[in-house]
């Protein structure tokens, strides 16, 4: 804890590595992709929004490090602080003010403890919570949890997208 107190302290930008934070939501997708992309699509549901979320999130990522970071006067404290306030920003972009499915008091879609399972390190809990949901219903009960389903993979694509626009210039 303390080398990360000292490392926050001394660092002129947020130590926010977002091309990594990326990757990890690029991988994440795939995995809940192929687990239940052929449940998902058999009951109306597609992942086409969320993986273009997510690509999109990717190139702002790669354009901040790659043109923005790069062309930052650190003498300049406004132009600093601006840059700051976008990385801290781009993690509120995470946070769903009607939080997760069913559970309002955890609104991080991609970092909360899955509601299913107390052991699992799911990303995207909502959502993953809420596939394994549906599969444990009858046939009569399964159709509001789609519903939920299409909604939350809605939301989560909106948020990741608003999560990329915090990065662009002008901010």
């Amino acid at each position: 804890m303390a080398e990360l107190t000292l490392s926050l302290s001394e660092s002129v930008i947020l130590p926010f590595d977002v091309p990594s934070y990326a990757s990890f939501l690029e991988q994440d997708i795939a995995k809940i992709e192929s687990r239940y992309k052929d449940v998902a699509v058999t009951n109306g549901a597609t992942f086409e929004h969320f993986r273009k979320a997510v690509a999109h999130f990717r190139n702002a990522t790669e354009y901040f490090t790659d043109n923005i970071i790069p062309r930052l006067d650190i003498t300049n404290p406004l132009a600093v602080r601006k840059i700051n306030d976008q990385l801290m920003q781009l993690e509120r972009g995470f946070v769903d003010p009607h939080g997760l499915p069913g559970r309002p008091e955890f609104n991080h879609i991609v970092f909360a403890p899955s509601s299913v399972d107390k052991y699992s390190s799911d990303t995207f809990a909502g959502l993953v919570d809420l596939f394994k949901t549906v599969g444990n219903q009858t046939e009569a009960e399964q159709p509001g949890t789609w519903r939920q389903i299409k909604q939350h993979l809605s939301a989560i694509s909106f948020l990741i997208g608003a999560a990329a626009d915090s990065l662009r210039e002008g901010f």
